[in-house]
């Protein structure tokens, strides 16, 4: 589900949405599809250059806390097993519908790599396709249209004539090639800073319409965990805030390899990812789009368990010694998850 921001006719945000793919989406959404295989495998027949929309296999290092989620869970990763698309549909499936639904997916996201635009075809691993091209869209994707020039040769070759008449088609040398791997690589640069900006933008207006909640207890989701505190899902995804780790109950909390758990060494109170929570709005600050959550005694769902968990590089914080850090390694972190899930 991507955010969208209804604005009034002078720009003042309303409201901000939510809304679930339907049916006819994914439909159209399958076709288009198609017509990215199709546009690739065209272009490999023909033996032309194509920009390709490539997603690599996870870093082993990535998956290595994913394999230890999953077991906790009862789903199995052997280590040293090369991991294909429906391992992780394995996982998911496994989980769906329970409890551990939403930190399982929150860890899959995690350990896959960002996809992106090359010249060498390595196929997506997300899509569990051999090529994969972006054609669908060459009035806003750069990377479509020149997908849209080399078809255009190949129809020229294969006897068809352009608007002016010309059916000489063009001839590719390295310099071509050479100037076209710069593409892929300044367009995947160019997609990751437009994607940055909409982020922050949507979490400005977010944080503009949460000024009213200030003060106010709300409900929210853990969405992520770092060293510094946690992510809280709120209002449906609508908006994020920080709980810094100074104001969770006071002891020495650990974080899992995995990222998706943290636990007090001392009172094993236990927070993990897609767990539910009561949180203070403390502050928040639309020019940058932060809000400040305190935590709520006894709120949501955090329990107690049997002692932290202690992996090999578990990541540990005190109350009151990295909460200011808690503003940018939020930024990071909101960055890395939307990131990922584009494809």
């Amino acid at each position: 589900k991507e955010r969208r921001v209804v604005l009034d006719d002078d720009g003042v945000p309303l409201a901000i949405t939510k809304q679930a793919q339907s049916e006819s989406q994914r439909l159209i959404e399958d076709f288009m599809i198609a017509a990215n295989v199709a546009a690739a495998s065209t272009l490999i027949r023909a033996n032309k250059p194509c920009v390709f929309r490539v997603h690599d296999m996870p870093d082993p290092e990535k998956t290595e806390g994913l394999r230890q989620l999953a077991s906790a869970v009862g789903a199995k990763l052997a280590r040293g097993q090369v991991l294909r698309p429906h391992h992780f549909n394995s996982i998911l499936g496994h989980v769906r519908d329970t409890d551990d639904e939403t930190m399982v997916n929150e860890a899959v996201l995690r350990s896959q790599s960002k996809a992106v635009y090359s010249i060498e075809n390595i196929g997506h691993f997300g899509l569990s396709l051999q090529q994969y091209a972006h054609f669908t869209s060459p009035i806003r994707r750069y990377a479509d249209l020149l997908v849209h020039r080399e078809l255009i040769d190949v129809a020229v070759a294969n006897g068809s004539k352009t608007s002016n008449g010309d059916n000489s088609g063009r001839k590719i040398g390295n310099s071509d090639l050479a100037g076209l791997a710069e593409s892929c690589t300044h367009i995947s640069e160019t997609e990751s800073r437009a994607a940055g900006a909409e982020r922050r933008t949507i979490d400005r207006f977010a944080a503009a319409l949460f000024a009213s909640e200030t003060g106010n207890v709300v409900s929210g989701v853990i969405a992520g965990l770092t060293g510094a505190g946690a992510f809280v899902s709120l209002k449906d995804g609508v908006a994020d805030g920080f709980l810094p780790i100074r104001s969770l109950p006071d002891d020495y909390y650990m974080l899992s390899d995995s990222g998706m758990e943290m636990t007090g060494r001392h009172n094993g109170v236990r927070f993990r990812v897609g767990d539910k929570m009561d949180v203070l709005v403390v502050e928040v600050t639309p020019v940058n789009g932060g809000i400040l959550l305190a935590y709520v005694d006894g709120g949501g769902t955090a329990k107690k368990g049997g002692g932290p968990h202690r992996g090999k590089s578990g990541k540990t914080g005190k109350p009151g010694k990295k909460g200011k850090a808690a503003s940018s390694t939020a930024s990071k972190t909101r960055k890395s998850r939307k990131q990922r899930r584009r494809s």
